[in-house]
């Protein structure tokens, strides 16, 4: 009888497995393994049911990556170009990742498994749902701004375009200046100062237009516009090879410009005056000032042999009589260490604030003038303006002495390198630069050099390099009514319901029901997730908001959602 036992047992157990491997073959689809099956219990093949999903991402992070293809239609091969690829200082609490799935019917899942590269980690991460007969449309929103490509990279004779700069003219025309590099991206080659004209707040533009370039292999760069409020002029300055610096002037509100005059030699009075060897020379970039008084003031960088511990220095020189004659000004004290592009504006008292690029320091670096830059305050660090030691663009609101409104954009983040070159931020001042009441991120992605300027009509214009994949794709322009520098970031909040409702679908916050929280994994590349039990569900959310690299990039390859379709 015992024996007779064993045979049936035995037999259960082999049409068990010969169901099992059969499914296998038919379906040629992994097996999810069904912990202590009820007796009689036929085990069903579990399918990836993300092939089946409606797929839809919400990247405040980083916009330039999709990753709906991958989970809809597998990956089309290892590469980066096929999967999720964040940057990793973009990816907080403040600034997730969401990417949603839905299905037509409630489906059976059991198991979510994230493919990765193997050098990252997800840290922190939450799979959930949410109420159903939500509409899952979590695409971007509409941007908060008014975007025009005004320079576009490999296009009118030029590899790219860079070193943006922007005056508004006193009949109100909008001139876009930047360096068009002939043959690469790099900062020296055969590169020439080129223009754009808007007569309409800069929503369309003119053909472009070199204002001077010479032969193969010269650099010809760092444009420094002036707009004259009281001839209507235009004032450009510019350098050469980094060696000398040249004045040209437009009578015409920017059509043409005057033959250049060669006026190094105020930079030489600048640095004799300090007892400095300059061996380079860069003007700002970025636009220049014409105080109250009339004074043009230029912002610039000398560099040289060490000294005093830095081998650069800023400086200013100026012009009393509209451009004719320019003198030397003073250099600041580099009593901080080395500091170098500079921007700069005048306040409700007449001093002259000027705002650096500071290299020993993540922030920027701030140094005053009571006499029209002739002599400088020791610079100090605002700690309101954190900075990854790139080029910021400042400017006053209105010369209005009781209008203490000042813009500031730059790089809101204090990761140093090429590499992470994204989050341009516009902030605003109500004291004159003394502290930083609001801030607008304008793109969250990659971005560069920028430079501010404000209309007849008081519409805020930032211009600055953006791109996708890298910050000097194109020259943006911007504009922004000035209601909107009081509004908070586009996302800011850290409840996760809030992010959701951002999307243009989602007007309120609807229910989250947390399935899964992990808090600083260190489980790398593939991560498994197995539910406690099946959920029965029509829509599933990965809300990621913490990621590690070890080397290469955070690489999400691929969504897999093990379950069952339901009848």
């Amino acid at each position: 009888m015992n024996q007779i036992k064993r045979m049936m047992i035995f037999a259960n157990f082999f049409v068990f497995f010969a169901v099992l491997f059969a499914c296998q073959e038919e379906t040629n689809e992994p097996i999810q393994e069904i912990r202590n099956p009820p007796k009689d219990t036929l085990v069903v093949p579990l399918k990836n049911l993300a092939l089946s999903a409606n797929v839809s991402t919400l990247h405040p992070a980083l916009f330039n990556r999709r990753f709906s293809k991958n989970a809809t239609d597998g990956v089309a091969g290892n590469n980066a170009d096929n999967g999720w690829v964040p940057r990793v200082e973009n990816i907080s609490n403040e600034r997730p990742v969401l990417l949603g799935l839905s299905w037509d019917k409630p489906v059976m899942v059991e198991r979510v498994i994230l493919k990765g590269y193997q050098n990252w980690y997800l840290t922190d991460f939450i799979l959930a749902t949410w109420e159903s007969n939500i509409p899952i449309e979590l695409e971007s929103p509409s941007p908060a701004f008014e975007f025009n490509d005004v320079f576009v990279k490999e296009t009118n004779g030029y590899n790219t375009y860079r070193i943006p700069a922007l005056v508004v003219s006193e009949k109100g025309t909008v001139l876009a200046f930047c360096e068009g590099r002939k043959d690469n991206a790099r900062d020296v080659g055969n590169i020439d100062i080129l223009i754009k004209r808007s007569s309409d707040e800069g929503q369309t533009w003119e053909p472009q237009k070199v204002v001077y370039g010479e032969s193969e292999m010269v650099t010809i760069g760092n444009p420094v516009p002036i707009a004259d409020h009281v001839t209507g002029d235009i004032h450009l300055v510019f350098c050469k090879d980094a060696k000398e610096v040249f004045y040209v002037k437009s009578s015409d509100d920017g059509k043409t410009f005057s033959e250049p005059v060669n006026i190094t030699s105020a930079v030489d009075e600048m640095c004799q005056k300090a007892g400095f060897e300059w061996t380079g020379i860069w003007t700002g970039p970025g636009h220049g000032l014409q105080m109250k008084s009339g004074r043009l003031v230029i912002p610039l960088k000398p560099s040289g042999k060490e000294q005093d511990g830095v081998s650069r220095r800023v400086g200013v020189i100026f012009s009393d009589d509209h451009g004719k004659t320019w003198q030397p000004g003073g250099i600041i004290p580099p009593v901080i260490g080395e500091m170098s592009e500079s921007t700069l504006f005048e306040n409700g008292e007449g001093i002259l604030v000027h705002n650096m690029r500071w290299h020993d320091g993540l922030y920027r670096a701030v140094s005053k003038s009571s006499d029209g830059g002739l002599t400088w305050s020791d610079p100090k660090p605002d700690l309101g303006l954190p900075d990854p030691v790139c080029q910021g663009s400042i400017y006053r609101y209105s010369s209005d002495s009781d209008d203490k409104r000042v813009l500031f954009s730059n790089l809101n983040h204090q990761q140093t390198g090429t590499a992470y070159r994204n989050q341009l931020t516009l902030k605003l001042s109500e004291d004159d630069g003394e502290s930083w009441s609001f801030s607008r991120q304008i793109v969250p992605g990659p971005s560069g050099y920028s430079d501010i300027a404000v209309t007849k009509s008081g519409k805020v214009l930032v211009f600055f390099e953006r791109g996708t994949e890298i910050y000097s794709e194109k020259l943006t322009l911007v504009r922004i009514e000035t209601a909107e520098l009081y509004q908070k970031d586009i996302v800011e909040d850290e409840n996760l319901r809030y992010d959701l409702a951002l999307a243009k679908t989602f007007p309120e916050r609807p229910q989250w029901n947390e399935q899964i929280h992990v808090k600083g994994s260190t489980e790398k590349g593939t991560v498994v997730l197995t539910l406690d039990k099946p959920l029965l569900t029509d829509n599933l959310l990965l809300y990621v908001y913490g990621v590690k690299q070890l080397e290469g990039f955070v690489y999400l390859q691929e969504m897999e959602v093990w379950g069952t379709k339901q009848d």
